[in-house]
């Protein structure tokens, strides 16, 4: 085997353009398979953390336009008949709730020294921290004291905290929000983008009604998280009891809930994962027919690229059959130079997709490049025999008459 391998060497640096060629295809092909396996690992494992960062048994309960009116959506900006009071009543009639918290956010200048810029300011409920699973960079959330008599306290976002402060501890400092003084008491950790579509490094949480009556002037809540306990109840037997309880404090019959006339909709952190599960599942469709297509052309490129190479060395084969060399070894020899070409390009395909993805940060399963080493490797050998059997099939005679 040594010794066939070391003559398919010397070969394939007799004409190296070509064999640099056929290693390319099949190592530009795995490469970008490895790539594009880790595109896909990587959505999958955010996806998991994101729900994990809001917790699974998490039901959000938010306001939104109603078409109660001749079924015409009511004019204005927000809706206003999400209030803290249908956060009680939940917490007071459905079973299983561990705890709730109401929110409110919108946009407000903050300011910090010198620095300023624009953010998004979000009143929830001191529950809101261990009801998010939020674990603290610095300092604390705020308490059940400091949100009920409506202190003026912050918690900042990873990125604002950044931007406003740089590396320095925040905790005890003053931030201006419209004017308005707060005192930070602590700072999350990097928590990117959560799965209900807002960015938390670059809020400023602040209590619920601190928000209300000193930055927007508002009675009402946009949104009512609600943590549920699966060993009591499921998801969807407590979405539907939380559905019940706002409808009847909303007046709104039971048959009506959730269609276009409610003025609220109940989502569970399942319909979300269905949802980002499905963009999972379109991903790796896609995944596969890049795969497909790339382990296709890598196969189409070392076929023809040996199919040329055999044409050319027609006169070797025929010379060699003449001599006593057996169909066997015609073809193992071709076979040793398709297989050494293509395993040193996969070689090269593999090191250079891995460094990518370890540039870049993702994580990608080593069982999975084994595999697709050996599947795009196979795939561009067996390419590479077809036109090294068929040259081997043919007579002395009529090979030496072709070339």
């Amino acid at each position: 085997m040594a010794r066939q391998t070391g003559e398919a060497l010397k070969m394939l640096l007799r004409r190296p353009l070509r064999s640099a060629l056929i290693a390319s295809g099949v190592g530009v092909a795995l490469g970008a398979l490895i790539i594009a396996e880790a595109v896909a690992e990587n959505g999958r494992m955010q996806t998991i953390r994101e729900i994990g960062r809001m917790g699974a048994n998490v039901i959000i309960v938010s306001a939104q336009q109603s078409r109660a009116r001749g079924g015409r959506g009511r004019t204005g900006s927000e809706v206003t008949t999400l209030n803290i009071r249908d956060a009680a009543s939940i917490a007071a009639s459905t079973p299983g709730v561990v705890s709730t918290s109401v929110e409110y956010r919108g946009s407000a200048p903050v300011k910090f020294g010198a620095l300023a810029r624009q953010a998004s300011a979000s009143g929830v409920e001191a529950s809101y921290g261990s009801l998010r699973s939020a674990p603290m960079l610095r300092g604390h959330f705020f308490n059940e004291s400091d949100a009920l008599s409506a202190q003026r306290v912050a918690v900042l976002g990873a990125q604002l905290a950044r931007d406003l402060l740089g590396e320095d501890d925040p905790v005890g400092e003053t931030l201006w929000i419209r004017g308005i003084p707060f005192r930070i008491v602590g700072v999350l950790p990097p928590r990117g983008t959560g799965v209900d579509a807002f960015d938390e490094d670059g809020v400023v949480f602040i209590p619920i009604r601190t928000a209300q009556r000193r930055l927007f002037q508002v009675d009402y809540v946009q949104r009512v998280f609600v943590r549920i306990d699966e060993a009591v109840t499921t998801l969807n037997q407590a979405a539907s009891a939380i559905a019940s309880v706002v409808a009847a404090r909303h007046h709104l019959p039971n048959d009506q809930i959730g269609t276009q006339r409610a003025d609220f909709r109940v989502e569970t952190q399942g319909r979300l994962l269905d949802i980002r599960s499905t963009s999972a599942r379109r991903l790796r469709a896609f995944e596969i027919g890049a795969a497909v297509l790339l382990i296709g052309a890598g196969s189409g490129g070392t076929l023809a690229l040996q199919n040329l190479t055999v044409r050319e060395r027609l006169s070797e084969v025929g010379t060699r059959r003449a001599l006593g060399a057996s169909r066997r070894e015609i073809f193992l020899q071709f076979l040793a130079e398709s297989v050494t070409a293509s395993v040193l390009g996969g070689a090269i395909g593999s090191v250079s997709g891995f460094l990518v993805v370890k540039t870049v940060g993702w994580r990608f399963p080593l069982d999975a490049g084994i595999v697709a080493f050996i599947v795009c490797v196979s795939c561009c050998v067996c390419a590479a025999c077809v036109p090294t059997w068929r040259s081997a099939r043919l007579q002395p005679a009529v090979i030496l008459r072709v070339s």
